[in-house]
Parts: C-alpha cells; sequence; structure tokens
C-alpha cells in the first residue's frame, strides 16, 4: 500500500494520521482532495479497512456447539463458539478511520441463515454471525458460508471482501 508522505526538515515522513479541529476536539480526516479542472477529486483514502477468509470452528460434547463471526466497533475481529464461552481475537479489520466510516454486509452463501444478512449495517455496533448444531448424535454439523464486505460509509466503495465459514457440530470425544 502506498504512504502518504509530508516534508519536515527537508525530509519525507510518513504520516499515520490526519486531523483537524471540530468543537474544540480533533476528530480523524477521512480523505485528502485537490482542485483538479474545476472538481474535487480524492487523492488519497485515509479510510481503510482489510479482512481476511476465515474457517470457524466449533464443537461441543455436553453445550450445543455455536459458531461465530463478530466485527466490533474498536477494529477488530472475534472468532469462536460462544456456546462454550470461547473467544479468541483474529485479526484488526479497521486499519484506519473511525468505525462511523464503515458499513459491512454479510451475504449468505450457503448453509442456515445467521442472521443480519443482505443489507449493509453500520459497523459503530458490533455485528455478529453464528451458526449452531441443533442436533445432537445425527453425525452432521451445521455449515453456513458468508462473503463479508466493508465499504466506506461516505463513497460506498467496497474495500474489503473475506470468505467467512461457519462450522459447529457435536463431538463425542472432544471437550465442550
Amino acid at each position: 500500500m502506498p504512504t502518504f508522505n509530508r516534508k519536515s526538515a527537508g525530509a519525507n515522513v510518513t504520516v499515520a494520521a490526519i486531523k483537524r479541529r471540530s468543537a474544540g476536539a480533533w476528530v480523524n480526516v477521512g480523505a485528502v482532495y485537490r482542485r483538479a479542472a474545476g472538481a474535487w477529486v480524492q487523492v488519497w483514502p485515509l479510510i481503510t479497512a482489510a479482512i481476511t477468509n476465515k474457517a470457524v470452528v466449533a464443537t461441543g460434547t455436553t453445550i450445543q456447539p455455536q459458531a461465530f463471526y463478530e466485527l466490533n466497533p474498536d477494529g477488530k475481529v472475534y472468532t469462536g463458539n460462544s456456546a462454550a464461552g470461547t473467544r479468541a481475537l483474529y485479526e484488526t479489520w479497521m486499519t484506519n478511520g473511525v468505525n462511523t466510516n464503515f458499513q459491512v454486509r454479510a451475504t449468505l452463501v450457503s448453509g442456515p441463515n445467521p442472521g443480519n444478512v443482505g443489507t449493509w449495517l453500520a459497523l459503530s455496533a458490533t455485528r455478529t454471525w453464528a451458526t449452531v448444531d441443533t442436533v445432537q448424535g445425527d453425525g452432521t454439523s451445521a455449515v453456513t458460508q458468508l462473503t463479508i464486505e466493508i465499504r466506506n460509509a461516505s463513497t460506498l466503495a467496497v474495500l474489503t471482501t473475506a470468505t467467512i465459514t461457519l462450522t459447529a457440530s457435536w463431538n463425542a470425544g472432544g471437550a465442550g
């Protein structure tokens, strides 16, 4: 990814964040624009996000297994088995910007519908998708595959996309 630089004492210095004063407080600037041929043109997007493909597997012996994928407003992605109380940090989705700059949409590819699919949702709130294996002992698993997209809430440009596979199954030999 290219960097945004400024001159300082004759040397190029990478700018980590651009802020401006608003109502007495410093707030992040989402993009840099310049005037070109009478129109404002975005020359640097400072709103960036990144997610990667993930397979989440949850098993249970005494507790109904529920595999989940969660995007938090603090920019973190968590995965795990909510029925067993396991939750692990997977990655950071927000690489630059603030949560109000982003929206997420989950599209159901296959399997049981985890809810909250097909609609763009603000990432200023926690967004979770989960699948549950409801029948113990039938030898099958609940498998949900989703396409997760994150976009810039202002420009509506999709910034990143990933395939998420949620698998929940009862396991006669493993821990719940």
